[in-house]
């Protein structure tokens, strides 16, 4: 164990700052592009927040005696992106990207006695390089492939609530944050409005690295999950 952390940390800090350099040099490059692409998107995630799930199932068999019930269980739910692209060619585009997703877990009780409620929401922002390759075009239908990679920032809040009625109350609340790597393969089309406009649609899947050697944290959070995306963009 100790001779694999030092190695795989030191692969995970490489990743990191190859990326961000990419980054710094594809942004610049906006500024003498001809030809632009803008638009922001909504859709559904699922999330795997494996180990999420584990600490709220640990914390609920735990408690089990006590009838507490899980309300939610780190379920998938909306996210949101934004992508500003500058067109290479007329079949080639690169750009950056920005997410952000949310969820969250809750264990909770209460009865005439008290009340017993286990609260751990999470999000995260996530930010990165992209590149699209439109290989068909037809009237107003473009088809397209697209990768993303880059950066997730992760924040995470536990929040523990106990009181007992005309007794007393206890209230604990935790914060972590973790970060790590991800690529995203996807497919998608794009339908020409008129005007520069265009309403696009996508499927993808994030892969985020899933090592506990590269983070050297065991708070670790990850968003591995289907990305299913429609938008609005915008062309000049």
């Amino acid at each position: 164990f100790e001779r694999i952390l030092p190695s795989n940390f030191k692969l995970f800090r490489n990743m990191k700052r190859a990326l961000s350099i990419i980054l710094i040099m594809v942004i610049p490059t906006f500024i003498f592009a001809q030809n632009y692409r803008l638009s922001l998107q909504a859709g559904y995630g699922t999330y795997s927040l494996g180990n999420m799930r584990a600490a709220l199932g640990d914390a609920w068999n735990y408690h089990a005696g006590l009838g507490i019930k899980k309300v939610d269980d780190f379920p998938g739910f909306l996210n949101y992106s934004a992508t500003a692209e500058m067109y290479l060619s007329s079949m080639h585009l690169l750009g950056i990207n920005y997410a952000y997703y949310f969820t969250g877990g809750h264990n909770y009780k209460r009865d005439y006695s008290g009340e017993y409620s286990l609260k751990i929401p999470v999000n995260a922002s996530r930010i990165g390089i992209q590149y699209k390759f439109i290989f068909l075009s037809k009237d107003r239908l473009k088809y397209f492939a697209q990768a993303r990679g880059g950066f997730v920032f992760s924040n995470m809040k536990t929040i523990e609530h106990i009181a007992i009625n005309n007794v007393d109350s206890v209230s604990n609340t935790q914060k972590d944050t973790s970060s790590t790597l991800f690529l995203e393969p996807s497919l998608g089309l794009s339908y020409n409005l008129g005007n520069g406009f265009s309403l696009d649609s996508s499927i993808g899947w994030q892969f985020d690295i899933t090592s506990e050697f590269l983070t050297k944290k065991y708070s670790y959070m990850y968003w591995t999950g289907l990305r299913l995306l429609v938008g609005i963009a915008y062309e000049f």
